[in-house]
């Protein structure tokens, strides 16, 4: 089970939205539809413990919770998305940006090139 998608199931319940609700994000994000369902299951038992301490019994059985489960996944659509990968768009970015300075580059370096061996016959040109 993964504490990160635990947390996140938690700080959206925190934030007022259902765990069904928070499940499906998790799962449109692309993450493992098994995993978070694991990690609901997990938060679902420890509010079972916090509620009812005393007498150390689960208000609700395991088997009733797995059938919660499976039943409020099946009335979520499973997506599989690529998202580009943003490493990928920052690159071909900065590929144009550096073609771009380099062209820049050449161009003032000519323009050196140029009024080092042809400034003086350039001044003359202008002055006369």
């Amino acid at each position: 089970m993964r504490e990160d998608i635990v947390t996140g199931l938690k700080n959206a319940m925190q934030r007022g939205e259902s765990l069904e609700k928070a499940m499906q994000s998790f799962i449109n994000a692309g993450y493992n539809p098994i995993e978070v369902k694991q990690a609901a299951e997990s938060i679902y038992e420890g509010a079972i413990s916090i509620v009812n301490p005393e007498t150390g019994k689960k208000i609700m059985p395991q088997q009733t919770l797995q059938q919660h489960v499976i039943q409020s996944s099946k009335q979520m659509p499973i997506r599989e998305t690529k998202m580009p990968e943003p490493r990928l768009v920052r690159r071909k970015g900065n590929l144009i940006l550096i073609i771009i300075l380099i062209l820049i580059l050449l161009a003032l370096l000519s323009g050196l090139i140029y009024i080092i061996f042809y400034g003086q016959d350039l001044l003359d040109k202008f002055l006369t």
